[in-house]
């Protein structure tokens, strides 16, 4: 027979091998992040990598001889945004299993986090730690 112990014990165990392989699996599929975005007219097409760093850049038809180079400039920077975006997407909903409740990681990868709500200036730590800090 297995004491109480001995169950919470292989339980915490379990628990963490369980969360091991989650983050496994999640580090395996964020490094197979790989997002293409084709402009509109077909004029551009970029492919970004996990981190948003461009992998590649096509263009799949002669749709852009027809534009200045500053609007074909526009147009590659444009697209190249977007496949970031949707990089960046892709991790967050890859991570967000994760993090904690009502952490949004989106917001935090992107740079729109409200930091002051997240990391409150007038934090007090005495008694966190279950004693009195010095």
């Amino acid at each position: 027979m297995v004491s109480r112990f001995e169950q919470e014990l292989q339980d915490a165990f379990d628990e963490f091998q369980r969360r091991r392989q989650e983050a496994v699996d999640v580090h395996r599929g964020l490094a197979e992040i790989e997002v293409t975005v084709t402009a509109p007219r077909t004029v551009v097409s970029v492919t970004v990598g996990q981190h948003g760093q461009v992998r590649n850049v096509r263009f799949p038809s002669t749709a852009y001889r027809r534009l200045t180079p500053s609007e074909l400039a526009a147009a590659v920077l444009d697209t190249i945004t977007k496949a970031q975006a949707e990089s960046r997407d892709k991790m967050a909903e890859l991570m967000g299993p994760m993090t904690p409740p009502g952490f949004d990681l989106k917001s935090m990868m992107d740079g729109t986090a409200d930091l002051d709500a997240l990391l409150p200036k007038d934090f007090d730590a005495n008694g966190f730690f279950g004693r009195p800090m010095t």
